[in-house]
């Protein structure tokens, strides 16, 4: 006697594509899981780039925007085109710090007592201090002084966050 196992047999079929088609969808759920925390991570990273302080080397475009935005308020004060040789530089994502010594682009030196008059006296040289802050993309001067000889960058550090406090370096 013959036994038809075609009934059995697609119940082993069955079976099989079943459990076929859950470890499809459970590969499709593990790669969009996968994707998930991929994600995850890169808008970790961009927020925890954004959060700490760095200092733009020399020729990044950071540093350049950053020296630009101050260039034109340094050169109308000092009436002539200028580069800077700068001491410090430091930046956050939207707020930056620079100290620097302006220089003649055409190399000639600086004459504080014809520039500043009998002020000149009392200054600390032609040394730069700025803090600036980042909008939509684009570096904005809050204050800049020349020749300072107090930290009056501290009057900034009222109500900012440790970051901002880090950026301007002399934050009590």
């Amino acid at each position: 006697m013959e036994r038809n196992n075609s009934g059995d047999e697609y119940c082993v079929m069955f079976s099989f594509l079943k459990r076929s088609a859950s470890l499809d969808n459970r590969e499709i759920k593990l790669k969009h899981l996968f994707k998930l925390c991929a994600a995850i991570l890169f808008v970790a990273n961009i927020a925890n780039a954004q959060d700490k302080v760095v200092s733009p080397g020399q020729g990044t475009p950071e540093r350049k925007m950053i020296l630009d935005a101050l260039r034109p308020k340094v050169e109308a004060e000092l009436k002539t085109e200028l580069v800077f040789m700068v001491s410090d530089i430091r930046a956050s994502a939207d707020w930056a710090f620079v100290m620097a010594q302006p220089q003649r682009k055409d190399g000639k030196k600086l004459d504080g007592k014809k520039i500043y008059g009998e002020s000149w006296e009392h200054m600390d040289g032609f040394t730069l201090t700025a803090v600036l802050r980042k909008k939509s993309n684009q570096w904005t001067v809050l204050e800049h002084h020349i020749g300072a000889t107090d930290v009056w960058w501290q009057s900034h550090c009222e109500r900012q966050s440790a970051l901002v406090k880090q950026v301007l370096g002399a934050c009590p």
